[in-house]
């Protein structure tokens, strides 16, 4: 026998082989990659990434939103620090992608770029499924592969919990590309023969930079460890030996490096920056979300179904089965497909686990980085019906499949046009123009302080307006001392490092204080001071309230500063 009759036998294995003739040994094996030539594939994934960013576009809003695109927007403005975890990366590319952009204002262009790279995120994800290394006897065939990964990488990219954050300044779209980076990197490890170096070290690198997006990112890492150990364990072990151990961390510390932003920025003193990261200390404070951790209250079975529930909810009815498919066919499918199991699975229920604790309105959005892998769920359990069905009836599937990105739009895509949407503009306008330019605001809640923000740092509006907010400035010291900056003239204002339960007595002390130096308003809501003061309603859009304060109210003119009752909002 000579030296090449072996190799001619093994290369006689291949994904187009039929089922009856592939032995038991070589089902077990990973696919190699998907015989699918590179042009047309780039094509496909052009395609999606254009067809997605057509209809983000189609939704974009005109200009500021709510939440916390005012946050954002402020801080690329101003080359400043967001809340927490400070999106560094965030930061700087949307500050570069705002210069770069002609058109529009900056609310505007920061919209423009989360689509641009959800767009990006969803091009990404459709060459990372069609490189998934699926075992043998689940592979469809090219074609098939090409077809359902651009309709997998579309039902994501619509999905309300995608699109909804793709369209608005955030970080959860450069979290998605970062994810769906790592599950092609994943992918090209699994379906190498011999893989290298070479991949192990683009890999560490964006271990590191995927932090920087969002730190969910870290949920995604052990279960892409466990993966390249489980399916290459030799060249991952003699990856991580000597010298090239020192070489990964290096990468690693590099992809880190972006968050030397925020205590660079900190000693810059700009007027917007959460985390005033001169220490060690209030750096790692920040980065790790430290006044956030009073938001996570522990596992709860009933919480991880709702998780997993939103998941499913991003999809039509029908395909709901297709992702519990895939976890099935995987599992009976030999070491291989379990150790894709491993990294896909394992991807969603760590995600899954974490948002299911963080008990906040938005813990959903905390499910964006486990998308990637619950797409290569959906699109393994696609690929086992396609690749089990009579063949005459496998492009028909195929181009069913294709078609529910299509159901999702109409499903959906009422509710998530913004295209329309300037409401927090025109209220923040209209607050912004009833307020003298020397006021002093207390407030409590998002609005007006986050979008006040904006038109203050970016449009000039009303920039010696003041605001006091009657939590954020407890919880993060650097409010307090961009706010005596600002304002000098203003006294009796709280110290910055005041804790948390002073904050009541030093909101009365301040506004006691100036009452007869500045007009003192409030938003009424904010620590019941409705029922302590004589408050004069000012007149301003439907859904926004503002009070003038004029005095004590009688009843508690008398009480001593710190001992006051607070008293419930009257009814707004």
């Amino acid at each position: 026998m000579t030296a090449d009759q072996p190799a001619k036998r093994r290369s006689t294995r291949k994904p187009g082989a039929s089922r009856g003739g592939t032995s038991r040994a070589a089902s077990r094996e990973p696919a190699a990659s998907p015989p699918i030539a590179r042009l047309p594939n780039s094509i496909a994934a052009a395609g999606v990434g254009i067809a997605a960013l057509t209809i983000y576009l189609r939704w974009l809003p005109p200009g500021l939103t709510g939440k916390d695109a005012g946050d954002f927007a402020t801080a690329v403005a101003v080359l400043g620090v967001p809340h927490p975890t400070g999106y560094p990366l965030y930061c700087l590319l949307g500050k570069l992608f705002a210069w770069a952009v002609p058109w529009g204002d900056l609310a505007h262009r920061l919209n423009l770029f989360s689509a641009v790279t959800a767009a990006a995120a969803a091009c990404v994800l459709h060459l990372a499924l069609t490189r998934l290394p699926l075992p043998v006897t689940l592979d469809p065939g090219a074609n098939a592969r090409l077809i359902l990964a651009a309709a997998v990488a579309l039902l994501v990219a619509f999905a309300p919990t995608i699109a909804s954050q793709a369209i608005i300044p955030e970080a959860y779209p450069l979290l998605l590309l970062s994810a769906a980076t790592l599950l092609w990197l994943c992918a090209g490890w699994g379906a190498a023969t011999t893989p290298g170096s070479r991949q192990l070290r683009a890999l560490a690198f964006l271990a590191g930079l995927g932090l920087t997006t969002h730190l969910t990112f870290a949920l995604l890492l052990p279960a892409a460890a466990a993966y390249l150990l489980g399916i290459h364990p030799r060249a991952a072990l003699d990856g991580v030996r000597g010298r090239s151990a020192g070489v990964l961390g290096l990468l690693f510390a590099a992809g880190l490096v972006p968050y030397l932003y925020l205590p660079a920025r900190a000693f810059a003193s700009p007027p917007l920056d959460w985390a005033d990261a001169r220490s060690v200390g209030a750096l790692w404070r920040h980065v790790t979300g430290g006044a956030y951790q009073g938001n996570w209250q522990g596992p709860g079975v009933a919480a991880l179904a709702q998780q997993l529930a939103h998941l499913r909810e991003d999809l039509p009815l029908l395909l709901t089965v297709l992702p519990l498919l895939g976890v099935v066919a995987l599992l009976l499918t030999g070491r291989h497909g379990r150790t894709l199991l491993l990294l896909l699975g394992g991807t969603v229920l760590t995600v899954a686990y974490f948002a299911q604790g963080y008990r906040v309105l938005d813990a959903r959005y905390m499910l964006t980085g486990g998308f990637p892998a619950f797409a290569g769920l959906l699109f393994t359990g696609a690929a086992a019906v396609v690749a089990f069905a009579p063949r005459r009836a496998r492009a028909a599937i195929a181009l069913l499949l294709l078609a529910a990105p299509a159901y999702s739009l109409l499903t959906w895509g009422a509710k998530l046009d913004r295209s329309a949407d300037d409401r927090t503009y025109r209220r923040i306008q209209e607050f912004m123009g009833a307020l003298p330019d020397d006021s002093l605001v207390v407030t409590s809640g998002d609005f007006p302080i986050i979008p006040a923000w904006y038109l203050q740092q970016v449009e000039g509006v009303k920039p010696g307006v003041a605001f006091l907010h009657d939590s954020l400035p407890f919880r993060f010291p650097a409010f307090l001392r961009t706010l005596h900056r600002q304002r000098p003239d203003l006294v009796a204002l709280p110290p910055p490092g005041t804790p948390p339960e002073q904050a009541l007595p030093s909101l009365l002390r301040a506004i006691d204080a100036n009452l007869a130096r500045v007009p003192v308003f409030t938003t009424a809501s904010t620590q019941g001071l409705s029922g302590m003061y004589q408050l004069d309603p000012v007149p301003i859009m439907e859904g926004s309230h503002l009070w003038r304060i004029r005095g004590r109210a009688q009843a508690v003119s008398a009480t001593p500063i710190g001992q006051e009752t607070p008293v419930p909002p009257s009814p707004q």
